[in-house]
Order: structure tokens, then sequence, then C-alpha cells
């Protein structure tokens, strides 16, 4: 799942570029928007896979990474959602006030839980519990601190490409960390099986 938000995060920059050559700003706000929010979906769904093996050895952390991701997938469904129903309706959008006359804020919170809890408090889980390599752990808390990044600029000059940059640098972060998880061996793996004493000699 983390290897499909990091396509839906490389689709949301290409619609960016889009917006940014054409000035089809209609269609990058609100496609844009909706694949992004598509993205945060898929890298929360990707942690809520790794609760089972973390919650045997950091169990309210999980848990608590569990709430948030829940919390965030609520509110980034129901992002995409209405970013899609207003691209189709051509319905009146107001950047980072409201679509078709919905007001967004009160999703905030759960985009909050989701981007900056949810994945924060999966990092640290797993960094505690030591069922992932560290590489990961680390990783785990990069789309957190993208979106501290991202709310700490809110409107700068060439704010665009900003927001081009945050949103590849979220591709980027979500295929390393799908990535990785494939490829990479856990440490509690390998401090679990003992070699044989023919392997040893070898």
């Amino acid at each position: 799942m983390f290897l499909v938000a990091a396509v839906l995060f490389g689709v949301a920059a290409a619609f960016a570029v889009a917006g940014m050559v054409t000035g089809a700003d209609r269609l990058d706000l609100l496609v844009g928007e909706a694949f992004i929010a598509a993205g945060w979906v898929a890298g929360l769904v990707g942690l809520l896979g790794l609760y089972p093996r973390l919650s045997d050895r950091s169990r309210w952390l999980a848990r608590a990474g569990g709430v948030f991701a829940v919390l965030g997938l609520v509110a980034f469904v129901f992002l995409g959602g209405a970013s899609l129903a207003a691209f189709v309706t051509g319905a009146a959008v107001e950047r980072g006030g409201a679509i078709g006359g919905l007001p967004l804020a009160f999703v905030f919170p759960g985009i909050i839980a989701g981007s900056l809890l949810a994945f924060s408090s999966f990092s640290v889980a797993s960094l505690r519990a030591g069922v992932h390599s560290r590489t990961v752990s680390v990783l785990l808390a990069v789309p957190s601190a993208i979106f501290v990044a991202n709310v700490a600029t809110p409107a700068i000059p060439g704010r665009e490409f900003v927001t081009l940059g945050i949103v590849c640098g979220l591709a980027l972060t979500m295929f390393a960390i799908g990535y990785t998880l494939r490829t990479a061996d856990s440490p509690s793996e390998r401090r679990d099986v003992e070699p044989s004493p023919d392997s040893a000699a070898r």
C-alpha cells in the first residue's frame, strides 16, 4: 500500500505540474487534491497493515497510532470525495476554505491525526518494538515532518513550487517505505534466527 501511495502522490504531482504549465487551476486544485487524499488513504492503510506486529511489543503506541490512522482515513476519504464531487458538478471552490460551500475546517483535526499523529506514533512504536529495521522506523516519521513543513508555509511566494516539492517528497518517502519493507530484513528476525554450528563453521 505504501507503493500504491507513492504512485498516487506521483499522479498528484503530475497534475500540479500541469496546472502550473497550463494555468488550469481548477484541475490542479480539485483533481490533484483528490489524488493527494487518495495517497494519504493508501499510506494510512499501509500503517494499519503494520499494526498486528507492533501491537505485540508496543501495545499502547500502536493502539494510539491505529486510532489516529482510522480518523485520518475518514477525513481523507471525505476530502477526496468532496474534491471530486466539486470538480464534476462545477461547484465553487475557495482554496483552503470551502468546496461547494462546504467548509472543510471540521475535517482538519482528522487530517492532523492521519498526517501527523498516526505516522509519528507508528514510527516511535516501530523504534521501540524493533520489529522493523531502523531505516523503516525513521522513514515512517518523514510524512509527519513533511506535513508540518506544509502547514508552516501557508502563503509564501512561489507556493505552487513548494506544494509540488511537498507532494514529490511524499511520493518518494512512500516509495522508500514500501521498498524498504519489501527488501530489508527486520532486526527482530535477524536476532531470532540463531546460526547452526555447521553454518557458523562455514
